[in-house]
């Protein structure tokens, strides 16, 4: 555990790419993005949405329902 300690911070000591603020490690982005997902959901299209809608109308599922369920789980 020590030696990959020492090792990320080597690696994030690298210099970051033009127009980046940091050096990220594999998974890094995923956790954030999964982190900012959790706090403030998933970003859709509206044609995303219609389609959602539009199957939930098909199984008798309002779209009010649809959004309440997924805030709960």
């Amino acid at each position: 555990a020590a030696e990959m300690e020492r090792y990320l911070a080597f690696f994030r000591t690298a210099r970051p790419l033009d127009g980046t603020d940091r050096v990220m490690i594999p998974g890094e982005p995923e956790n954030r993005s999964r982190a900012d997902r959790l706090a403030n959901g998933i970003p859709l299209t509206d044609t995303t949405w219609e389609s959602i809608c539009s199957a939930g109308d098909n199984y008798g599922v309002r779209a009010p329902a649809l959004v309440s369920e997924a805030i709960a789980s």
